[in-house]
């Protein structure tokens, strides 16, 4: 399916089809009536309500899988603790695709101790991104005995999920 170039071109050429199917299946031979109805088809809440895009940002990949990531990419974690992390995320945490660049950045800010703030659409978003990667980093150095600051504190009401 090629990609929608022109939206609100497509919603109104709907919005005339169908404003032309019910003239013609169901015209009558009062020409007042046929400009009311026309009139009313065309307000906003009869037939359609007025198109609403939201315009979603095209986020630069890093083209690194979490197999991909090195220590480099993991401030903190040396190769060990890298390659544990690597396996523990793998595990269902996170897919086989590639991170997206702001992923990797925030990532590598909270393992420098540094506060992160992760918003999304749904709840269950934030704590997948926020929560269990940071849970898994703090697991990971009870496991191996590092000392990283990575904490999750997950608020979803009312504003983004916060990383702190």
């Amino acid at each position: 399916m090629p990609p929608l170039t022109d939206p609100i071109g497509a919603f109104e050429q709907v919005r005339e089809s169908l404003i032309l199917y019910i003239k013609t299946a169901f015209g009558t031979q009062f020409p007042g009536f046929e400009r009311e109805r026309e009139r009313l088809l065309r307000r906003p809440a009869v037939l359609s309500q007025e198109p609403w895009v939201e315009p979603l940002p095209r986020y630069l990949s890093s083209d690194k899988t979490i197999a991909d990531l090195t220590a480099d990419d993991l401030p903190g974690l040396n190769d060990d603790a890298t390659e544990d992390f690597k396996l523990l995320a793998a595990s269902g945490l996170v897919g086989n695709y590639a991170l997206r660049q702001h992923q990797i950045e925030m990532l590598q800010r909270a393992l420098s101790g540094r506060d992160c703030v992760v918003t999304a659409e749904r709840a269950l978003a934030k704590q997948r991104h926020s929560f269990f990667l940071c849970s898994h980093i703090s697991l990971q150095s009870l496991a191996t005995g590092l000392l990283l600051k990575p904490r999750a504190r997950i608020r979803t009401t009312g504003g983004p999920a916060m990383i702190g």
